[in-house]
C-alpha cells in the first residue's frame, strides 16, 4: 500500500508546506523516503515502535543516543482502513514541529486514500482492457470468457460494432481521467469503452443506427477537444455478432487508417476500392506486376489495349471501336496478352489479377482507369480473400498441395474436428510473434497421441508435404511461420503432465504443456524446474525444447537443454524413437537428446519429454541497483561474476526501457536513472544474505547511486513481473517492434552496451536495451513502423552491425531466440561454411525429403523482413 514510489511523492508534496526534514517509514522500520536521501534504507527504531504502539512518539535529543537511526522530532502513525501502514516523521525541535504533526498526518492519509482509489480505478480499467483483448482474439467462447463477460455486465446476445478513436498527436496519451470522461459523454451503459494502448480508445457499440452513432462520435470529438485540447481520428467497423467482433476490429483498423488521411469519421462499409487497396505494400504490388504483366511493359500497344478493355467494362465491341481496330485484331491482341501473361481475360480471377497489375503499374504515372466494372467484379469474386490468398501464395490455389485423397487420409487419422483447412483456421497459424512474417499453411492438424503424429508424418513424407510443429508461436525468429506451406501440427490435445517422479527427480510431459503450469505443478511438491522464459505463461514445453529457451534464471541454472534428460521423437519417415531417460549416467551411443534440443523442428517432432528437477531453493532475495551511467551498470555485472558470485538473476534495463515499463505496470520503478540491475539470489539463507551483501557492496563500488533490497515477496514479484513485461511494454510504442538477442561473454557486457548505443546514434534509430546481463544475453529492441521503409532499412543496418559486433567480441547472433528465418543469413558468420555443411549433412540424413520445417536455420543470401510468399 505504502510503496517507496508513493512515499517519495508524498514527501515531495508535503515539503511544499513545511521546510523541516521529513521521513516516511514502512512497518518494518525502514526509511523508504526522505528529504535527506542518505537516510533512505536505514532502520528507524522510533518509527518501528510507533507502528507497534499505534500512537505518536516525541523523539528527544536524549532518545538519539538510545534508539537506533532516530533524530529529534515527532513520529506519527499513518492509518489506512484502521491499520497502521507506516509512519511520517518530522525532524526538528519537538516544540516547533509538533503543531504540524496532525495536519501532515491527515494530509498523508488523504494522499494515500486518493492514490488507493486511483489504483483501483486503474486496476478496473486494466482488467476490462485485458478482457476486451481476449474477447477480440477469441474464435470460440470458453465458459471462462462467458463468466468474465458477466462479471463486467456485458451482454453478449446483442450485435456490436468496433469503433477505434486515435489521438492525432502521437506524444499525447489517453489518461484514466480522459477514459472516465468519455464514458460519461458517451452515456450508453450497454457499450464497452476501454483504453487501447497509449493513444487510442476502443468502443464496442450496440446501437446499429449510423446517424445516431455519427452524432455521438462528433459530440465526443468536440467534448475532448474542449476539455483536453485533443483531436480524434475515428474508424468504425461493421455491426456483427458479439462473439465475432474480431472481424469488426480489423475493419475499424482499416477505416481508421483512412480517417487519419481524410480527417473524417470513416465507416468500413463506406470504403471505396481505392481505400481497400491502400494497405497493400509496394513490395507486394511490384511482385504482382513481375509475376503477371512484366512481359508487356515494353509493349505499349498491348498495355493500351488492356486499359481500354477495362475502361469499356470488358465490352469487346466498344473496346474495338475505341481503339479504331477490327474486332478480329482485338482478338489477336488478347491472344498475345494471354500467351505472354498466361492469364485469360475470359476468366474472372484472371481479369481481376490483370486489372490490379495494370493499376499498380499505372500508379507511378498517375493514369486513371475506370473502376465501375472492376469494383463489381472484385466484390462478386470476394476481393479481400482473393487478394490475400494471391499475395501470400503467388496465385497458387491452397488445395494444390493437399489433394482430396490426402485430406481424407488425415481426417481418417485425427477426425474431422481436428483437421482445419478453412481460411480463418489457416490464417490463425500463418504467423508467430515475429514482426511482419506471414504465410498461409495448407491445413492445421491437431493429433491426439504419438501414433497419430507418426501416421501424419508418414503421409507427409510420401507426398512431400512440409510439416511445421508449433507450440504457442511465441518465438521471435519466424521459426513457426509456415513459409513453405504444408501443414501446421498443434498439440492442444497432447498437453498432459504424465508423471512427476519424486524419487528420481524427473517430470515427464507431453509437448503441449504450458511452461508455467509445469513449474507450478512441481513447486507444489517442493521441487524446482528452473527454465523460465518471459513467455512462460503461454509458451509450451515443446516450443521451449525446439528453441532451447532460456529465461531470467539461466545465469545460475542454465537453459532448457540442461534439463532435458530424454525425448520421444517422431522422425521424418514416421519412425518413433526414444532418446536418453531418467538415468544420471548414460553414454550408450550418440547423445541424440542434445541433437534434437534447439533443432527448431527441422529434424523431428518431439511428442514426449523427460525433464530433470532439482530441490526447491530454501530462500530468495531480490535487489534493485540504480545507475546514472550505463557502462557502470555493465561493469557491475562483470565485477559480480569476477568475484565468483553467480546470482539466480542478473537483469539489465536501460532508461528508455524503464520509462516504458513503468508506464505499463505502474509499480514505482525509478525512471530518472540511466539503468538498473535487477539481481536475485536463492539458496540457503546464510549464503543468500552473504551474497546479497557482497553484490550490494560491488554495485556501490561501481558507482550505483542506490541499492535497495525488496522487503516483501510482493515487492520482489512486482520487480520480476516488470522485467518480464519489457517486450509487451515496448510493443506499445510503435506498430512494429523488432527485438533481437545478440549475446557476448560476460566480460564484454560493458563494451557491447556501449556499441549498441553508438550504433543507434549512427543510424538515427531508437534502441532500448534490456536482457539477461549476467549471461551476456542482451535484447536490443527497436520500436519502428514497417510502413516507414527508410527507417526500417536503417533498423536492419543497425542490427546487422550489432550482430557483427557481438561476434567480434566473441559472442553469437542468438542466445535464446533461435535462428529460424530471421537469423539464417547470419548463421554462417558464427559457424563458418564448414559448420553449415556439417549441419546440412545431419539434416539430409534425418530428413532427406526436407519436409521438417523447411526454410528454417540454413542461411539465405540476404536478410529481409517481408511477408513471405510461396
Amino acid at each position: 500500500m505504502l510503496s517507496p514510489h508513493l512515499a517519495k511523492k508524498i514527501v515531495s508534496d508535503v515539503r511544499r508546506l513545511i521546510h523541516e526534514d521529513l521521513i516516511i517509514v514502512d512497518t518494518h522500520g525502514i526509511i523508504i523516503a526522505s528529504t535527506n536521501p542518505t537516510r533512505v534504507g536505514q532502520f528507524h527504531e522510533g518509527a518501528f515502535l510507533v507502528c507497534q504502539e499505534k500512537q505518536k512518539r516525541i523523539i528527544t535529543k536524549e532518545d538519539e543516543g538510545k534508539l537506533k537511526g532516530v533524530k529529534a522530532g515527532i513520529n506519527l502513525p499513518v492509518f489506512f482502513h484502521g491499520d497502521v501502514i507506516g509512519v511520517i516523521g518530522i525532524t526538528g525541535d519537538p516544540a516547533n514541529v509538533s503543531p504540524y504533526g496532525e495536519l501532515l498526518k491527515k494530509m498523508t492519509e488523504l494522499l494515500i486514500q486518493e492514490n488507493y482509489y486511483t489504483e483501483q480505478l486503474q486496476l478496473e480499467a486494466r482488467a476490462l482492457e485485458t478482457f476486451v483483448f481476449d474477447w477480440l482474439q477469441a474464435r470460440e467462447w470458453s465458459p471462462s470468457l462467458h463468466e468474465r463477460a458477466q462479471l463486467f455486465h456485458i451482454d453478449l446476445a446483442c450485435s456490436r460494432r468496433v469503433i477505434i478513436a486515435s489521438l492525432n498527436e502521437t506524444k499525447q496519451t489517453i489518461s484514466v481521467d480522459m477514459w472516465k470522461y468519455v464514458q460519461i459523454v458517451w452515456s450508453d451503459a450497454r457499450d464497452v469503452i476501454v483504453r487501447w494502448g497509449n493513444d487510442r480508445l476502443l468502443i464496442l457499440q450496440t446501437d446499429d443506427d449510423k446517424e445516431r452513432t455519427i452524432a455521438k462520435l462528433k459530440t465526443m470529438q468536440r467534448s475532448l477537444l474542449d476539455k483536453y485540447d485533443v483531436t480524434l481520428h475515428i474508424g468504425c467497423g461493421k455491426m456483427g455478432d458479439s462473439k465475432q467482433v474480431y472481424h469488426s476490429y480489423k475493419q475499424a483498423e482499416r477505416a481508421l487508417h483512412i480517417s487519419k488521411q481524410t480527417g473524417d469519421i470513416v465507416f468500413d462499409e463506406d470504403l471505396r476500392l481505392d481505400m481497400c487497396l491502400e494497405d497493400i505494400s509496394p513490395a507486394t504490388k511490384q511482385e504482382l506486376i513481375k509475376r503477371t504483366i512484366e512481359p508487356l511493359i515494353h509493349d505499349e500497344e498491348l498495355l493500351h489495349t488492356l486499359r481500354t478493355l477495362f475502361a469499356n467494362d470488358l465490352s469487346l465491341k466498344r473496346t474495338a471501336e475505341a481503339l479504331h481496330i477490327h474486332i478480329n485484331t482485338l482478338h489477336y491482341r488478347l491472344k498475345k496478352i494471354q500467351d505472354y501473361t498466361k492469364l485469360n481475360v475470359r476468366h474472372l480471377e484472371h481479369i481481376i489479377t490483370l486489372y490490379l497489375a495494370i493499376r499498380f503499374l499505372d500508379e507511378t504515372t498517375k493514369k486513371i482507369m475506370c473502376k465501375r466494372f472492376i469494383f463489381i467484379c472484385l466484390y462478386i469474386a470476394g476481393f479481400p480473400a482473393f487478394l490475400y490468398a494471391y499475395s501470400t501464395n503467388k496465385g497458387k490455389k491452397v488445395d494444390d498441395m493437399i489433394t482430396e485423397q490426402v485430406k481424407r487420409q488425415f481426417i481418417q487419422i485425427v477426425g474431422a474436428e481436428n483437421y482445419d483447412d478453412s481460411k480463418a483456421g489457416r490464417l490463425v497459424y500463418s504467423y508467430d510473434a515475429t514482426p511482419n512474417f506471414q504465410s498461409l499453411p495448407d491445413a492445421v492438424i491437431a493429433p491426439r497421441n504419438t501414433k497419430e503424429v507418426s501416421e501424419i508424418v508418414k503421409i507427409c513424407n510420401n507426398e512431400r508435404i512440409p510439416i511445421v510443429p508449433r507450440g504457442s508461436g511465441t518465438n521471435l525468429c519466424a521459426g513457426t511461420c509456415p513459409t513453405e506451406g504444408g501443414i501446421v501440427i498443434i498439440f492442444k490435445h497432447m498437453n498432459r503432465i504424465l508423471e512427476i517422479d519424486e524419487e528420481n527427480l524427473t517430470v515427464t510431459v507431453q509437448p503441449g504443456v504450458i511452461t508455467l503450469d509445469l513449474i507450478q505443478a512441481v513447486e507444489a511438491k517442493g521441487l524446482f524446474y528452473p527454465p523460465d522464459p518471459s513467455s512462460m505463461k503461454i509458451s509450451t514445453i515443446g516450443g521451449n525444447i525446439n528453441e532451447n529457451s532460456g529465461g531470467l534464471r539461466g545465469l545460475k541454472y542454465g537453459v532448457t537443454r540442461d534439463y532435458v534428460m530424454g525425448l520421444e521423437v517422431v522422425l521424418a519417415n514416421g519412425d518413433i524413437i526414444r532418446t536418453g531417460g531418467k538415468l544420471a549416467k548414460d553414454v550408450a551411443g550418440y547423445d541424440l537428446t542434445r541433437l534434437f534440443v534447439g533443432s527448431e523442428g527441422t529434424l523431428g517432432i518431439i511428442t514426449e519429454a523427460t525433464l530433470k528437477l532439482i530441490p526447491m531453493p530454501e530462500t530468495k532475495q531480490t535487489m534493485l541497483a540504480l545507475y546514472e551511467d550505463l557502462e557502470a551498470a555493465a561493469r557491475s555485472v562483470s565485477a559480480i561474476i569476477a568475484n565468483k558470485i553467480i546470482p539466480t538473476t542478473l537483469e539489465f534495463l536501460d532508461q528508455p526501457t524503464l520509462q516504458v515499463v513503468e508506464s505499463f505496470v505502474n509499480i514505482g520503478l525509478p525512471t530518472d536513472v540511466k539503468a538498473v540491475l535487477l539481481i536475485e539470489q536463492d539458496g540457503p539463507k546464510e549464503v543468500v544474505e552473504r551474497d546479497m551483501e557482497a553484490m550490494a557492496r560491488i554495485c556501490r563500488e561501481q558507482h550505483a547511486i542506490s541499492v535497495q533490497v525488496a522487503q516483501t515477496e510482493e515487492e520482489a514479484n512486482n520487480l520480476r513481473t516488470a522485467r518480464r513485461s519489457a517486450l509487451s511494454a515496448l510493443a506499445r510504442l510503435k506498430p512494429t517492434t523488432i527485438l533481437e538477442d545478440a549475446t557476448v561473454p560476460r566480460s564484454q557486457i560493458a563494451n557491447m552496451v556501449k556499441a549498441i548505443n553508438d550504433i543507434a546514434k549512427k543510424y538515427n534509430v531508437n534502441i532500448c536495451t534490456f536482457g539477461h546481463a549476467g549471461d551476456g544475453n542482451l535484447h536490443p529492441t527497436c520500436p519502428t513502423d514497417v510502413r516507414d521503409k527508410d527507417e526500417l532499412h536503417r533498423v536492419e543496418q543497425a542490427f546487422e552491425d550489432i550482430f557483427a559486433k557481438a561476434i567480434e567480441l566473441g559472442g553469437t547472433i542468438t542466445g535464446e531466440h533461435g535462428v529460424g528465418v530471421m537469423k539464417a543469413p547470419y548463421l554462417e558468420w558464427k559457424l563458418g561454411k564448414e559448420g553449415i555443411a556439417a549441419m546440412q549433412a545431419i539434416k539430409r540424413a534425418l530428413d532427406p525429403n526436407n519436409i521438417m520445417n523447411p526454410g528454417k536455420v540454413f542461411a539465405k543470401s540476404t536478410r529481409k523482413r517481408v511477408v513471405i510468399t510461396r
